[in-house]
């Protein structure tokens, strides 16, 4: 057993044997940066080498998840819904994003985030916040 970071392309990849001499290779669709390295080698190998060792790891092509920062992913979304949101309700949705999910969840991976972490942090803004606007958030 064994995850090792490559590139290919300008692209990361993972090169993960598991089980009884099985090998897959999926690409992490991040391009090949120090900073890119280092969140693999903090977040996403520790999980895999994790279901390797419980036997529950599924390969790639048996998962529709892919590797991508919650900023990442924000950004993503506000570019393709931008035609589907009047402008001062995106603009609105950018801020709380930019304010409030950024500074907590902005550099982790999707796939790293808890519930109870959800929990937690609406838990610290209702605090603060009305139920209305943590749930904007």
């Amino acid at each position: 057993m064994s995850v090792k970071i490559r590139s290919r392309n300008g692209k990361l990849i993972l090169d993960i044997h598991y089980g009884e001499g099985k090998r897959t290779r999926p690409s992490t669709g991040l391009k090949d940066t120090v900073k890119n390295r280092k969140l693999l080698e903090s977040d996403v190998i520790p999980t895999i080498i994790y279901e390797i060792n419980k036997g529950i790891y599924l390969p790639k092509a048996e998962r529709v998840a892919v590797v991508q920062t919650v900023k990442d992913y924000g950004e993503l979304s506000f570019k393709r819904h931008v035609n589907d949101r009047r402008k001062h309700v995106q603009a609105s949705y950018k801020n709380h994003f930019k304010n409030h999910i950024v500074p907590k969840f902005g550099k982790r991976l999707i796939s790293t985030i808890t519930s109870m972490q959800l929990l937690d942090w609406q838990n610290e803004k209702l605090e603060k916040f009305t139920a209305g606007t943590v749930r904007k958030a």
